[in-house]
């Protein structure tokens, strides 16, 4: 009887442990190296059976994490294909080079899993 209420000593511990571990796990998922992604850009080419948005979702992070935010304009109408692929490549606009990098990586994963 001297201690507060379990249950709420208890509450307070575990949101503490859970913002923890969140933090960590969404930090340490997003380290990717360099070379892990050069390793997937190589084995994105042997994925053929990728759908275009697939392939487009590849592209965007790609160009991304070696770019930057999209620093073009957006293709006429006459260049549908340029049109789709600065439109994958916007839509990543403003996520950091190393998270770019660990999306792709994940992309190429889950594509290979998918297509092997």
């Amino acid at each position: 009887l001297l201690y507060p209420p379990a249950p709420l000593r208890h509450h307070h511990t575990l949101a503490h442990a859970h913002s923890h571990r969140t933090h960590t796990r969404t930090h340490t998922s997003t380290m990717v190296s360099k070379g892990e992604f050069e390793a997937a850009a190589e084995e994105a080419k042997e994925i053929k059976k990728a759908s275009n948005d697939e392939q487009l979702e590849l592209y965007g992070w790609f160009k991304q994490a070696n770019v930057g935010d999209v620093n073009i304009e957006r293709p006429g109408m006459f260049d549908p294909k340029g049109k789709a692929k600065f439109d994958a490549w916007e839509k990543c606009k403003g996520t950091s080079t190393d998270d770019s990098m660990a999306k792709y990586v994940a992309c190429v994963a889950a594509l290979k899993a998918k297509y092997a």
